[in-house]
């Protein structure tokens, strides 16, 4: 590299979620490519283990909460920052960042990259206005829009035509290694028995996970497979509503709910299968995480699902099915030689196809096709 490329990534907020999560991949890696990351949050909210991540690998973060959208002060402020940070290039995430941040950074007359977390559904946006706006900004002032996932690519395509979108697999998170003590503690630290399959689904309890399905697939489960515990590790608005649904039909001696965790690679390395119920998703980087540490996938095929864990290492399912989801569980418990067989497959295929390196070496090509005249990387 010639010269130090310093990068703003904004987004939404720093709370825990899939985007959050890339942001947290980039700066594991920025030391290692020579980038100078900076990070900048639009919203107040943030969790300790993101901040903690960031400070961990030398990144900086800055904060530009404002009470709406359009906020005028804000745009002024950001715009500032951006021309007094001496920054090369702007990255984006999420759908108030794409608005937002790609304004300030052309205003900054800084080149900008937009990136696509999610299909993009009408739903997904508080008015459809705001859902207009992100595709006219995309569409005319984003020098590159950059998607997670190729459904997520193909459910934009028709708002953005004819705006190219390029697609960047999320990475998976680097392996991490555990005993079978570790595990073993895990598994005992949670009152579970040593002989019971532990089920396991990592995610923000919000409405795409599509968790009811969930609770009522392992209803269904329970009929004909009652020795099992279910793990739900994450936290979100829907939390006590899921919770209660488990009340109401039985499980809460089956499913425990551990809300934010900041270990899931030792709870997923402590569990036999990884279940996803998502009504909608890009690329999910929780079913990359439990890939990576060897489990099997059983999974509603929505998003890149389908495509990142293929024929051999799980079972899809349709969304909003929960009988499907009930029976391809079952289908696993009953068969362990099928299980460790997933398992691997999985493992093998994030290490040939989701390494973080190539993930980033992907990333800086992207950023030397808009750099200013001066700025390049070798």
């Amino acid at each position: 590299m010639n010269q130090t490329l310093r990068v703003v990534q904004i987004i939404d907020d720093l709370e825990i979620g899939g985007a959050e999560k890339l942001v947290v991949s980039l700066a594991r890696q920025a030391g290692a490519v020579g980038l100078d990351l900076t990070v900048v949050s639009l919203n107040s909210a943030s969790d300790q283990v993101i901040l903690d991540e960031l400070t961990a690998c030398g990144v900086k973060y800055d904060f530009f909460p404002a009470a709406h959208l359009l906020n005028l002060k804000r745009f002024f402020s950001l715009i500032r920052y951006l021309r007094r940070g001496r920054f090369d290039l702007v990255q984006c995430h999420l759908g108030y960042a794409n608005i937002v941040g790609v304004l300030s950074a052309r205003l900054a007359g800084l080149p900008v990259i937009a990136t696509l977390h999610s299909t993009g559904n009408l739903a997904d946006y508080p008015h459809p206005a705001i859902f207009w706006l992100e595709g006219q900004i995309l569409r005319w002032l984003a020098q590159r829009v950059v998607a997670v996932g190729q459904t997520v690519a193909d459910a934009f395509r028709p708002r953005l035509h004819p705006k190219e979108i390029r697609v960047i697999f999320n990475p998976a998170p680097s392996p991490m290694s555990f005993t079978s003590q570790q595990r073993r503690a895990v598994r005992q630290d949670l009152g579970i028995d040593v002989s019971w399959p532990v089920l396991i689904s990592v995610g923000r309890f919000a409405p795409p996970k599509g968790y009811h399905d969930l609770v009522e697939a392992l209803a269904l489960l329970r009929e004909t497979h009652p020795h099992f515990v279910m793990l739900m590790a994450g936290d979100g608005p829907l939390f006590d509503e899921i919770r209660q649904a488990a009340v109401q039909k039985g499980l809460e001696g089956q499913i425990r709910f551990l809300g934010f965790r900041d270990d899931v690679p030792l709870l997923l390395a402590a569990s036999d299968i990884f279940v996803s119920s998502s009504h909608w998703e890009g690329l999910p980087l929780a079913v990359l995480e439990a890939m990576q540490a060897g489990l099997p996938v059983v999974a509603t095929g929505v998003g890149d699902i389908p495509y990142v864990v293929g024929r051999d290492a799980g079972i899809i399912v349709p969304p909003h099915a929960p009988q499907h989801l009930a029976q391809a569980i079952a289908s696993l418990l009953e068969a362990p030689g099928r299980r460790a067989e997933m398992g691997r497959a999985a493992q093998e295929r994030v290490r040939q196809e989701y390494a973080p390196q190539a993930w980033m070496q992907k990333m800086m090509r992207l950023y030397a096709e808009i750099l200013p005249p001066g700025v390049s990387l070798v």
